[in-house]
């Protein structure tokens, strides 16, 4: 590696764990799934630890919500939750290893982008500065170290086309073989980054139609165009087919843990309550009021210069707003429920940013060498009032009043010791009522069965209770269950811990 590129490279690193220092993160790495979303941050813990405990086999994934069967379940690629399952099989179950894995995918991306910023801008400040920006989204920081797999995506995408740019502007194929790898795996993940490859086959088209012939010596962008257009598709099916698989898991199994359909808006009421409603709770999240001024501004400014712009990183830019689009269009229901859903549409961000200093570094190097350091200046500007932003948000995400967002599930934390001091076995099927996530509780006390929500009916609690397989029952609230369902219970409680009642049913 060469000296500029390790200076980079330390640099990079240094600004990011000062800038997690003062947000806080490092505070928060011990803590378990809790807050904002908890209930999607258990669902995949819940992957990882049933492969470490129960089964490595890749194409069963298990979850701790299940009265029948073993809980397999299809969920999107579980790459991030294998590759956790296989820390914890070296080091032990510490879901410390969860937080740090999926943090250090999402850095990966950040410093190959940065990269990137680099080799168009030959400023290491400008260059961190501009990944910063596009970094300092509140959602994004909260989810940097967390449970979901959105931001190994994210991180896998910023790679990909670190590598795609690559071999744009060296022509070699292993980097066109290192942006399929690397793309492939962001949208096996999450299948929104499959952006990436609608993006390169539109940028193939308009290789073809010669857009790019002013902007390269030889007249051509992509050199490899069949290469190119089959690994996309490739891509395209794998993922498809992935997604089929991980649909005909769910039917066969009988599980509803993951979304593998979308539902289509198509009522103009329905859509306005759901924007109305994400624009109140979270696009303040997305950025700072600042950053959206400074989007604003760079969009105006690429519109003005816009014949110093590369057309090839506007090419990139513009075709994924347009895939972006798509897929808000497809999902836009999810969005008023999923803060992160917007993670892996973040690229537009680091894209936009990438074609600003591209054109400011065209300018700067032909009209005026100090645009470099003004423009350094308004980013850190920004940088600072977005980092200020993002710090207040992730404080407010792991305040008390946020932290049981969905409830408070800490009993559960240091139940499972109680719970096998009682001769229960984590297969044993036990009921938890009340529960109003998918598996939080299930997932803390590490233990197979149901939840019982508080709105549960008597009727559903009464088929709950003649399930042959149900054996035991944790219960939070006597006084609501009796209320709901008259019981005479009392004679089997077997154990109580920290204000829960443990019932042996049968």
């Amino acid at each position: 590696m060469k000296l500029r590129n390790i200076l980079l490279l330390v640099f990079f690193l240094i600004s990011l764990h000062l800038f997690y220092r003062y947000v806080g993160v490092y505070k928060h790495l011990h803590k378990r799934p809790c807050s904002i979303h908890s209930w999607a941050q258990c669902e995949r813990a819940s992957i990882a630890l049933n492969y470490y405990q129960e089964n490595l086999n890749f194409f069963k994934p298990r979850i701790h919500k299940a009265l029948d069967g073993e809980g397999i379940t299809g969920l999107e690629f579980p790459f991030v939750n294998y590759s956790v399952a296989l820390l914890y099989k070296l080091f032990g179950f510490k879901e410390f290893y969860y937080k740090i894995f999926v943090l250090l995918t999402l850095v990966l991306g950040l410093l190959l982008f940065c990269f990137l910023n680099y080799s168009v801008t030959k400023n290491y400040l400008l260059s961190i500065a501009s990944v910063g920006v596009a970094y300092f989204s509140p959602v994004l920081i909260y989810y940097s170290a967390n449970f979901l797999p959105d931001t190994t995506s994210l991180g896998f995408v910023l790679a990909a086309w670190f590598y795609a740019i690559k071999y744009f502007n060296l022509s070699n194929k292993k980097y066109l073989f290192l942006f399929f790898g690397f793309a492939l795996m962001a949208a096996l993940v999450k299948i929104t980054s499959l952006i990436a490859f609608g993006v390169m086959i539109g940028l193939v088209v308009l290789d073809y139609m010669k857009f790019f012939s002013k902007t390269k010596n030889s007249g051509v962008l992509i050199s490899n165009k069949i290469l190119a257009l089959s690994l996309s598709l490739i891509a395209i099916i794998t993922v498809t087919a992935w997604y089929k698989y991980a649909g005909w898991l769910s039917e066969k199994y009988h599980s509803d843990a993951f979304l593998l359909t979308q539902k289509i808006v198509t009522d103009k009421k329905e859509a306005l309550d759901i924007w109305k409603y994400i624009k109140v709770t979270w696009i303040p999240h997305y950025y700072s009021q600042g950053m959206y001024h400074l989007i604003f501004y760079i969009i105006c400014s690429l519109i003005i210069g816009f014949r110093f712009v590369s057309r090839m990183l506007f090419s990139i830019f513009f075709l994924t707003v347009l895939g972006s689009a798509c897929f808000l269009y497809l999902m836009f229901v999810q969005f008023r429920n999923h803060d992160y859903y917007i993670i892996t549409l973040l690229p537009c961000v680091f894209l936009l940013l990438l074609t600003f200093v591209d054109m400011v570094t065209r300018l700067a190097n032909t009209y005026f060498p100090p645009l470099k350091y003004l423009t350094l200046f308004i980013l850190l500007y920004y940088a600072k009032s977005s980092g200020h932003w993002c710090k207040q948000s992730y404080m407010e995400r792991h305040d008390s009043s946020v932290f049981a967002y969905t409830g408070d599930f800490r009993v559960y934390e240091d139940l499972e010791p109680k719970l096998r001091s009682l001769g229960i076995n984590r297969h044993d099927i036990t009921l938890c009522a009340f529960d109003n996530t998918y598996c939080n509780s299930l997932y803390l006390m590490n233990q197979r069965g149901w939840t019982i929500e508080y709105g549960a009916t008597k009727e559903w609690i009464d088929w709950l209770m003649n399930s042959k397989n149900i054996q035991y029952m944790v219960l939070t609230d006597s006084s609501v269950f009796n209320k709901t369902y008259p019981n005479n219970f009392k004679d089997k409680i077997i154990g109580y811990h920290r204000g829960l009642l443990i019932y042996k049913l049968k």
